[in-house]
C-alpha cells in the first residue's frame, strides 16, 4: 500500500513538472512569434498554453498583448 502511494506521488509530481515545462516552452515560442509581428501564430500558441493552465497570469497577459497589437 505504501509503495503504491509513493508511486502515485512521484507520478503526480512528474506530470506536474512536465506540464509546467511544456507551458513555459509554449510561452517562449509565442513570444518569438509576437516579437516577429506574427500575432495570429502567437495567439494560437498561447491558446495551447491556456489548455495546460487556463489561469496562468503570464499566458493571459501575453495573449492579451498579442490581441491588442494585432488590432493596430
Amino acid at each position: 500500500m505504501r509503495k503504491r502511494f509513493l508511486f502515485g506521488i512521484c507520478l503526480f509530481l512528474t506530470i506536474t513538472c512536465f506540464g509546467q515545462y511544456k507551458l513555459e516552452s509554449l510561452v517562449e515560442v509565442g513570444i518569438k512569434y509576437h516579437d516577429n509581428g506574427e500575432f495570429e501564430k502567437a495567439i494560437v500558441t498561447y491558446k495551447q498554453a491556456l489548455k495546460i493552465d487556463p489561469k496562468s497570469t503570464l499566458v493571459n497577459y501575453e495573449i492579451s498583448m498579442s490581441y491588442l497589437l494585432k488590432m493596430h
